[in-house]
Formats: structure tokens, sequence, C-alpha cells
């Protein structure tokens, strides 16, 4: 069968189960997203049903949709409503992470893990899901809460932490110790990144943004805005960063320019 044809069976079957169960979830009063979950496993690969056949087109798919739904989570934060989270988003970060960190190691430890494996193990329970905390968000209508903003916040500052956190781990199981340089190389990658976006979201992106809205033409500005936001997600994403977190900061850089009033 054509590739094409059969990855629109698959969406035609994911589509519609989404819709069925995540209905069901509404009527339960449960979050929409954990309705689209269960129809994921009901027929992934490993469900009852196994009825999608092109796991790595989907796969793509679900990376497009994730990008999308950060990069419009970050349109309702301009970078004046950030500047809020600073140190209270930081310090609720590094106690939750660090929190998580200890919790994740005794389980490990418990288990009989050596040191490396146990960390790991902490590692991962100390970062927590961007898209799926955010579209919980959304569907109990606390998006636009104060609260919301400092969570955003804090998940932001989480990857960051988790990215010097794993560079470090991979470095010490790699050459059996810890290389300061690759860590100072690490921070200094995330501090050009966070600059240079800063840069485009203050100096840059706007008078764009007011260059373009003299053409009048709307379908210019959407495509601009989308390619600012897979552009950025590429590129954290080969920073070492998740994609995700890329969507978002592009949101966020164009927030406060007339594509967002509109």
């Amino acid at each position: 069968m054509n590739i094409g044809i059969e990855l629109l069976g698959d969406l035609a079957y994911l589509l519609i189960t989404c819709a069925a169960v995540g209905a069901l979830a509404y009527i339960l009063r449960q979050p929409l997203i954990l309705g689209f979950l269960v129809a994921g496993i009901l027929i992934g690969p490993f469900g009852p049903f196994s009825l999608i056949k092109n796991i790595d087109m989907l796969n793509n798919f679900s990376d497009i949709a994730i990008v999308l739904l950060l990069f419009g989570v970050g349109l309702s934060f301009p970078l004046s409503h950030l500047k809020g989270v600073g140190k209270i988003g930081i310090t609720v970060a590094v106690i939750e992470v660090l929190a998580m960190l200890g919790i994740g190691f005794a389980i490990g430890s418990a288990f009989g893990w050596n040191f490396y494996d146990s960390m790991f193990l902490a590692a991962a329970l100390s970062i927590s899901s961007t898209a799926i905390i955010v579209k919980v968000l959304e569907d109990t209508g606390k998006m636009e809460t104060t609260s919301a903003l400092l969570l955003t916040g804090v998940l932001v500052i989480e990857d960051i932490i988790a990215i010097v956190m794993l560079s470090t781990m991979h470095s010490t199981v790699m050459s059996g110790s810890v290389e300061f340089s690759a860590i100072m190389w690490t921070i200094a990658k995330i501090g050009m990144f966070f600059a240079g976006t800063l840069t485009l979201g203050i100096f840059i992106v706007p008078k764009i943004f007011d260059l373009i809205a003299r053409l009048e033409r709307y379908e210019i500005t959407i495509t601009f805005a989308l390619g600012l936001a897979f552009g950025l997600s590429f590129l954290t994403y080969n920073l070492g960063f998740s994609a995700a977190t890329g969507a978002f900061l592009a949101g966020v850089i164009i927030a406060g320019s007339k594509f967002s009033e509109d």
C-alpha cells in the first residue's frame, strides 16, 4: 500500500479514537490529555488493538503538535510577564529538582542499583513533562493565572537544570570523573542561547513584525511566526534542550508584537 494512503488510515484511527475517548474523559470531568493518552495506548503498537502501522511518521506528527502547543502558550506570556518569575521560579525549580533527585536516588538504591543507575533514575524523575502540564492547565481554564505563569517559568528553568545535570552525568560515566570543562561549555551554550533569544525578542522580531504588518497580509505573518517557532525548536533541540522549550520561547519573544494582538 502507498505510504501516504497508509498514513491517512493511521491518522483516521488516531483522530477518531482520540475524539471518542477524549469526549468520554470530558464527560467524566477528567483532563483531555488523559483521554488522549488512553487513546494512544489502546491503538498503539503495544495496545490491545494495535491499529497504528506507521509509528515513525506519527511520532513526527506528535513532535510538531507539541511544538505548536507550546508556541501557542508562549504567545500568552510576553517577556514583561516573565520578569516576575525570576528568583521565585529559580528557587521553586531548584527545590523541586533537588527533592525529586533525593527521592529517585533513594528508590534506585532500595532496588540495589549502583550509583550511576540510581542517579539516572533520579534525573528522570526530577523533570516534568512541559506539554502535559500545559495541556492540563489549558483544560482546567487556569492558563491565565499567576500560578500558571510561575509554573511555566519553573518548567523552563527545569529544562535548563536538566541539560546541565545530564551533561555532567554523561561526562562522568564516559570518563569516570567530572569534566568541568564540559559543564562550563554547556552553561556557556545556555547563556549564549538565552542572550540571543532576548536580543531577538527585544530588538529584532518586533521590528520585523512591524514591517510585515505594513503588507497587510495575514498569511505572511503566520508563515513567518511558524517559521520562527520551528526554527527555534530545531535550534534548541540541537543545543540539547527540548524542542518544546524553543517553541515556547518563540511564542514569548513575539508575544508583544502586532501578531499576538491579532
